[in-house]
């Protein structure tokens, strides 16, 4: 369970039931409401960092000069604790009740200038440091009315400047970046076709009929689709789940003027008069994907209860029945959104698309391994860079199935691994005929002692599965183990409940349980690995790995 330490200006009365559902995820510590700073001076307890200020408790002190000063220390502590710590710092801050309206017509007030001061500056530091991230709360509480959010009778009460409302605002703010520093986002959205991207149906009201492009509704399903195109274009993977027929649906996509979306976009489809449920299972094994990364939008509430019952991991959004709310509802869910985008996520529709292809053609292959020579299988190492550490960060947040130990590394932690020895750390790129699959796997290890070399992270993309590409990263680890003279590799596997084809690849390659190897098992227990874990070894000199031929030179 992550361990988390909030601080506050003022008292955000932990006592409240409204924590209960953030405790219940994380184990969560209370600094006494002013010390905003303790928590950055001690590095021997390393605990994500969440500071909520509220601005009227900073401008107690008329001078401008005081304020600054208490404000850098602020500034100077999160920069020390972001160099010394990997942990996520978040700072939510709202400046209260606006200023008198009259008063501020013509001039700025002085405390406009303070507020000013304190969000530029938190805002240079959120660009700056990497695991820092800046919450202004103003722009969620306008949303309820600052009348409804703070409460003058908490404060002189309880030293609270928020209504019982506005305390559990800031929680699920506080929820929401959490849940994203610790948990990748959804990978793909499915979606209906008839009522959901365009109005009406297509198989009874005709291509002309369809309410799509005109003034009202019609502009609202467009609008609808330019927000799905931006997702697209984040990396979302989008696919179609509809009871249809499938020359309709195609012939929309072909010839409607008004059509945003393309075919091309589209990775996956199943259009058919089969269950949901089951065409949506399909799509996940033919993408090799969970299905709890699925959103599934879709605008019959029949449908939308058929999956949330049958298929509860997949996240179901409950549609409003004004179509003009969709935009916006879109644009906004969580379940897709990301601090950053790679370059990667830009190749996202091709990359799955070819997986998609790739199966297919696997299956009606015979022969595999002939069929896997036959496709120019051309893997690369990469080191560690500020070209790909974003991408090296971006897999260990988001990949689940192929992770032998799901560690969620940052980049600092990445660097540090670099800095005891470079090469330690190396990213795998992979090119077939299918296409440029960019940046699939992340290898960490670490030595135990001069015998044993730890790995510690090894992971790799569900995309580019069946390729036996685990067996030549394998090799090449060895490699790296023989140039440093290690004797045996050893492996940790944690179950997340997601990740048991990683399992599977060390039982393929015939790692052995630690305890038949009772001096290795001596080591281990010195060190820092927890020896009543699922831990393996493998003889470096004596051990063959298989299906390399495929990656033979022609």
């Amino acid at each position: 369970m992550h361990k988390i330490k909030i601080c506050s200006s003022s008292s955000i009365i932990e006592s409240n039931t409204i924590w209960k559902s953030l405790k219940s995820k994380y184990e969560i510590k209370f600094t006494n409401y002013g010390d905003v700073i303790s928590p950055f001076l001690n590095n021997k307890i390393d605990h994500t960092i969440v500071m909520v200020l509220m601005f009227e408790d900073l401008i107690r002190e008329e001078k401008e000069n005081i304020f600054k000063r208490k404000s850098s220390d602020i500034f100077n502590a999160i920069k020390k604790k972001s160099k010394a710590s990997s942990k996520p710092i978040i700072v939510l801050v709202s400046k209260g009740f606006g200023p008198n309206i009259l008063r501020s017509a013509k001039k700025n007030q002085n405390d406009d200038v303070k507020y000013k001061f304190l969000i530029n500056n938190f805002d240079n530091l959120k660009r700056k440091i990497k695991n820092f991230y800046f919450i202004e709360l103003d722009n969620v509480f306008s949303l309820e009315g600052y009348n409804n959010i703070y409460s003058n009778r908490n404060w002189y009460y309880a030293r609270c400047r928020l209504s019982i409302q506005g305390l559990q605002i800031l929680v699920n703010q506080i929820a929401k970046i959490l849940n994203r520093c610790f948990n990748a986002p959804c990978k793909v959205l499915a979606l209906d076709c008839d009522n959901t991207i365009w109005g009406g149906v297509v198989g009874e009201d005709g291509l002309k009929n369809l309410i799509l492009g005109q003034d009202g509704l019609g502009t609202a399903y467009v609008d609808f689709q330019r927000e799905i195109k931006k997702l697209v274009k984040e990396g979302v993977i989008l696919v179609i789940c509809s009871k249809n027929n499938e020359n309709d649906v195609w012939k929309v996509f072909n010839e409607h003027d008004s059509m945003v979306l393309t075919k091309d976009e589209i990775v996956s489809y199943k259009i058919n008069w089969d269950e949901k449920t089951k065409n949506l299972i399909q799509i996940s094994e033919e993408l090799n994907l969970n299905l709890d990364s699925f959103v599934f939008w879709d605008d019959n509430p029949v449908e939308q209860n058929k999956v949330k019952k049958l298929l509860p991991q997949v996240k179901t959004i409950e549609t409003p029945k004004d179509v003009c709310e969709w935009p916006n509802l879109i644009k906004n869910l969580d379940y897709f959104a990301k601090f950053k985008v790679t370059k990667d996520d830009n190749k996202k529709v091709e990359q799955y698309k070819s997986r998609a292809n790739f199966v297919k053609n696997v299956n009606i292959n015979s022969n595999v391994n002939d069929f896997l020579k036959s496709i120019n299988l051309k893997p690369e190492i990469l080191s560690l860079s500020e070209k790909t550490i974003s991408r090296a960060e971006q897999l260990c947040k988001k990949t689940n199935q192929f992770n032998l130990r799901t560690i969620r590394h940052s980049e600092t932690d990445l660097n540090k691994i670099k800095k005891k020895n470079n090469d330690f750390v190396f990213l795998v790129k992979l090119v077939d005929d299918y296409g440029d699959h960019g940046i699939v796997s992340l290898i960490c290890l670490e030595k135990i002692d001069k015998d044993l070399l730890f790995l510690n992270t090894f992971l790799m993309s569900c995309r580019v599965i069946g390729r036996h590409l685990e067996s030549w990263i394998l090799s090449k680890i060895f490699n790296i183990a023989k140039k440093y003279k290690f004797n045996f590799l050893i492996a940790e596997f944690k179950n997340s409940g997601k990740n048991n084809i990683a399992e599977k690849f060390l039982k393929e390659h015939k790692f052995i349980s630690i305890s038949k190897n009772v001096k290795l098992k001596k080591i281990i227990e010195k060190s820092s690995l927890d020896i009543n874990s699922s831990i393996f070894y493998l003889d470096v000199k004596k051990t063959k790995i298989q299906n390399l031929d495929i990656y033979e030179k022609k």
